[in-house]
């Protein structure tokens, strides 16, 4: 049974199974594919980096035997590799497993550094993936399971029977799907922030069903404005988001891609949640509302 304890002067960290199966880190509600976690006598670790930059929080750190400081708002962690003292707003904690370097990546407990900076954290055995989520405000909306449930409904079909599955990794609401004939093997998730919509097997697969549509959309919306030039574009997806005027949106790298032509880029197109608001990048790189004016003019630019 998972037994997650944080006493006052000591930080008792999330307890693994050491299985040997690699344990993901999700921040936000994003896989961060590029930082795995380790688990260290039954404590999972995270690379330093990852954590900090995912929470925009700043890291202060000189030498290898020197204190790290890492700041986010009034919030102040400050600890030493390999030493088990560290502390919090000034005051002294003792880690159940110290910060260390692991080849060239400095890993900290997960517990310590989370709930040291005020974020939420939860340990998914079954997933083997750990949860960060930052502190949300007060009037932030967030959607009722009700609302969640009717935005899985319109995707599922009224022929499929939903039933409410809790929450899982802190964010998602989860729903189970069954019709006359089968249960799915998968879960649908729905952001109770964004209201995005995604599927999740037993894999630890993550499809948003949203982002998909999306693309379609932005799809639709550009091979006809380039058909004249007898190539069709490549658009690559690769997960990623731009914040433009306060507001997360998909971003798509269009190009061209071929054997006598590697990589021709053309630009990248963004586009809200809902695919009705697009931008671009200009001719002088910056982000514009999408027009098809610019768009041609930089299409002929990669074909030239």
């Amino acid at each position: 049974m998972l037994c997650l304890l944080l006493l006052t002067t000591s930080f008792v960290g999330i307890a693994s199974a050491d299985n040997g199966r690699p344990i993901r880190l999700m921040l936000n509600g994003k896989y961060i594919n590029y930082a795995q976690p380790v688990s260290k006598n039954g404590r999972i670790l995270v690379p330093i980096r990852a954590i900090s930059e995912g929470l925009q929080a700043t890291v202060q750190y000189k030498a290898a035997n020197q204190p790290i400081v890492i700041k986010l708002g009034k919030n102040s962690l400050q600890f030493t590799l390999g030493k088990k003292q560290a502390y919090v707003n000034g005051k002294t904690v003792q880690l159940d497993v110290p910060a260390q370097a692991i080849g060239d990546t400095t890993y900290v407990p997960i517990r310590f550094i989370s709930e040291g900076l005020n974020t939420d954290v939860e340990w998914n055995e079954a997933a083997q993936v750990v949860a960060v989520e930052a502190k949300h405000t007060a009037g932030e909306k967030v959607l009722s399971v009700q609302e969640a449930q009717a935005i899985v409904q319109k995707e599922a079909g009224n022929g499929v029977t939903l039933k409410a599955n809790g929450t899982q990794f802190l964010r998602f609401y989860s729903f189970k799907a069954n019709d006359n004939y089968v249960t799915y093997d998968f879960l649908y998730l729905v952001d109770k922030y964004s209201g995005e919509l995604f599927t999740y097997d037993m894999a630890g697969t993550f499809k948003s069903l949203t982002r998909a549509k999306v693309f379609e959309l932005v799809q639709a919306k550009i091979e006809p404005i380039i058909e004249y030039s007898g190539k069709m574009p490549n658009i690559s997806d690769d997960g990623f988001e731009e914040t433009v005027n306060g507001k997360s949106l998909y971003s798509f790298d269009i190009c061209y891609v071929g054997a006598k032509n590697p990589y021709y880029y053309i630009t990248t197109v963004y586009a809200d949640k809902d695919g009705t608001i697009l931008y671009m990048l200009d001719m002088s790189e910056k982000i514009t509302t999408f027009s098809d004016k610019q768009f041609k003019e930089l299409v002929q630019a990669a074909i030239k």
